[in-house]
């Protein structure tokens, strides 16, 4: 008799900059990355995390510098997107306190909105936090968090992250 071996599900978290990159539908190197990993996902080599404050978040697009707001249409693609890929993570009492700690130790973590990302994956060991936010979370946590499953958090962006999956297959 045969052993099965069965392969672990890549997990990622999104940031909500990933998700208004992908509704924006502007074609860039960026909106084509959204969409391979929505690939993935489909192909259920992939699962895909956001959490409820994401729902909040994501009402705006910047289009040349200034920020405007979501038309209703871009709104119903966001909703169909996560409804159909993502499964979303509830801030909970645990997640508020994780994201207030994470904020007291890390002084380059500014926004709760950010810290409350990064207590998403920590408490539910998504190891792989995927961002195109440069100036918030990438190169500010090198190997410095840990989700509860002991193993570190990974954050990068969306290119280094396919980069990497692309290689190993």
């Amino acid at each position: 008799m045969r052993a099965i071996i069965k392969k672990s599900i890549d997990q990622y978290y999104w940031d909500s900059c990933l998700w208004i990159e992908l509704i924006s539908g502007r074609q860039s190197e960026s909106f084509d990355r959204c969409r391979y990993v929505l690939d993935l996902v489909k192909l259920n080599e992939a699962h895909l995390y956001t959490s409820a404050f994401t729902l909040a978040e994501v009402w705006k697009v910047q289009c040349s510098n200034e920020w405007k707001t979501l038309i209703p249409d871009m709104d119903q693609d966001f909703i169909e997107f996560i409804d159909n890929y993502a499964t979303i993570l509830q801030v909970d009492y645990s997640v508020g306190n994780t994201a207030r700690k994470l904020l007291r130790e890390y002084v380059n973590l500014k926004k709760p909105s950010d810290a409350i990302h990064l207590a998403s994956c920590i408490n539910h060991s998504i190891n792989e936090f995927h961002t195109f936010d440069k100036r918030d979370f990438l190169n500010k946590f090198k190997s410095q968090l840990y989700c509860h499953n002991e193993k570190p958090l990974t954050i990068a962006s969306l290119q280094s992250a396919l980069k990497m999956v692309r290689y190993s297959t």
